[in-house]
This record gives C-alpha cells, sequence and structure tokens, in this order.
C-alpha cells in the first residue's frame, strides 16, 4: 500500500492510495448520513474502483429490515464509473456462530462481513468470542471479519 505524507502547517497526514473500501454503510444502516448514490459519487471523487456497501443486518438496532438485503439484486452494480459490491455487516449472535441473516440470503450477496456488537450478542469470555468466530460461515458466505466491539 503506498503511503504518502502531506505536510499542513501544525500536522502530518497520511494519505493512502486505495483503490477499495469494503465496510461502508449508508443512511439505511441508522448511523451514516450519505445515500448510496451520494456514496459512490464520494467514492469516484476520492479514486477508489470499487465500493462495498455492506449495511449492518437486521439485529442491529435502527437499521435495514431484511427485505432490503433480498432486494439488493435490483441496484445496480456499477456507478460513476465504479463496481459497486452489495452486502451486509452481518452480527454475530452467540458463540456458537449464528448469524442474524438466513444462508439463502447469504448467498445472493455480493460481500458479507461479520462484526461481533454488543447490542447483538451480550459478551462471552474471551474464549466464547474468539470461539464464535471460528463457527461462523466464514469462506462460504462470509468473506471477512471486521471488528468485535
Amino acid at each position: 500500500m503506498g503511503e504518502d505524507f502531506l505536510r499542513n502547517e501544525e500536522r502530518v497526514v497520511m494519505r493512502y492510495n486505495s483503490v477499495l473500501d469494503l465496510h461502508t454503510h449508508t443512511l439505511v444502516s441508522g448511523h451514516a448520513y450519505c445515500s448510496l448514490r451520494e456514496m459512490a459519487k464520494a467514492a469516484s471523487k476520492k479514486g477508489l474502483e470499487v465500493l462495498g456497501i455492506t449495511e449492518h443486518a437486521p439485529a442491529m438496532p435502527g437499521t435495514c429490515h431484511k427485505y432490503y438485503f433480498e432486494n439488493l439484486k435490483i441496484v445496480p452494480r456499477e456507478m460513476y464509473g465504479i463496481q459497486l459490491l452489495l452486502g451486509s455487516e452481518v452480527n454475530i449472535l452467540d458463540a456458537q456462530g449464528t448469524v442474524d441473516l438466513a444462508q439463502r440470503t447469504l448467498e445472493r450477496m455480493d460481500v458479507v462481513i461479520a462484526s461481533l456488537h454488543m447490542p447483538c450478542m451480550k459478551p462471552g469470555s474471551k474464549l466464547e468470542n474468539t470461539e464464535s468466530f471460528y463457527l461462523i460461515p466464514f469462506g462460504k458466505f462470509i468473506q471477512f471479519i471486521v471488528y468485535a466491539r
């Protein structure tokens, strides 16, 4: 990953020459402020080639319903000259690795990431939380693990 350092009188700013971002949310996730079109336009202006929109899955308070994910098939996969990968940030719900979208929905997505979020899963021990990551359908339907908090 190339890094440029931009000097701004009092601070040093690092700029990465990225080509993709796969962990973004639009206003339908409940805590972002831009539409999908606005996100795609901004990504294009920043020089990204691929933008992943991974909305929070239904167990996260304030996010979209499962029907949103089932209807992603009608959304264009290119806007403003960049490729769009549409999917979800699924929530791990328990130590058994259960996630909050059905397999048939996950199969139809371009990208799926998984996270532990406290509103969706009661925190367990380090071992339980770690085991939950081992038990999710990683590789089959889930391509990335984002974070645990």
